[in-house]
């Protein structure tokens, strides 16, 4: 299977933004974006998951993302 993320950056954005949305849910795009080896915006994408949650929630966001890859499950 093979999969594309045209926007990764603003999509993963977005979703930060969206206060539906939980940090295992951000976890997931994360995952997809790093398995998918797009460019993205690192920078900006932890700076707005630090703004909106924390910088420890920064570290469990991108945790739970390489468990996923590591797991290849998305039941985190």
């Amino acid at each position: 299977m093979s999969f594309e993320l045209s926007t990764p950056t603003k999509t993963v954005l977005d979703e930060i933004s969206n206060l539906k949305l939980k940090q295992r849910d951000v976890a997931k795009t994360c995952a997809l974006i790093i398995m998918s080896k797009v460019e993205a915006d690192w920078k900006a994408i932890n700076a707005a998951i630090v703004e909106r949650w924390s910088p420890s929630a920064r570290e469990r966001v991108l945790g739970m993302a390489w468990r996923m890859i590591e797991k290849r499950s998305f039941d985190e």
